[in-house]
């Protein structure tokens, strides 16, 4: 199946990025998915066929879950936050889905447990995204969320105070 969608357009098209159960008879993976145009649609499909799937290749492809990439727009390029510590981001081919990392840094911080929600939005002079964190309290599991401030060479310049959607 397709879960964890994050929608996009890239060249006037309609994507997403998702996590697919489906493509990986062990691990699940990452792939990018381009919705078929609506103008190719009857009024009255109910539905939005996916056109093409392209499983991504990470680092460890295909020996590892992979989750949570975010999509990100510099530059008109699409690449992918893969990871906060250290911080990673790679940048796939659209043919073959192998991906190239573009940037990698070490953390003042410790980001380790910080994974990906919400794609990041031009913001500021830089880029504003979501960031969850799981934690066990009294035998229960809560998703602690987090705002990120990147500046425009995606180095993080501020960090919210954990807080929580309604449980």
């Amino acid at each position: 199946g397709l879960e964890d969608c994050r929608l996009f357009f890239l060249d006037d098209d309609l994507w997403f990025s998702c996590t697919t159960t489906d493509t990986n008879s062990v691990h699940p993976q990452i792939s990018l998915c381009k919705l078929s145009s609506s103008k190719n649609l009857s009024r009255f499909e109910q539905f939005i066929p996916v056109e093409e799937l392209l499983v991504l290749q990470g680092p460890d492809f295909p020996n590892r879950d992979e989750k949570n990439w975010l999509p990100i727009f510099k530059e008109g390029e699409l690449s992918f936050i893969y990871s906060y510590a250290p911080f990673l981001i790679y940048k796939p081919d659209l043919r073959t889905g192998v991906c190239e990392q573009i940037l990698y840094y070490d953390q003042v911080y410790d980001f380790s447990r910080f994974r990906g929600s919400a794609p990041p939005i031009e913001f500021d002079d830089g880029f504003l995204l979501l960031v969850h964190e799981t934690v066990f309290f009294d035998f229960n599991r809560y998703d602690l969320h987090r705002f990120l401030k990147l500046d425009r060479n995606l180095r993080c310049t501020h960090l919210s105070r954990p807080f929580t959607f309604k449980h």
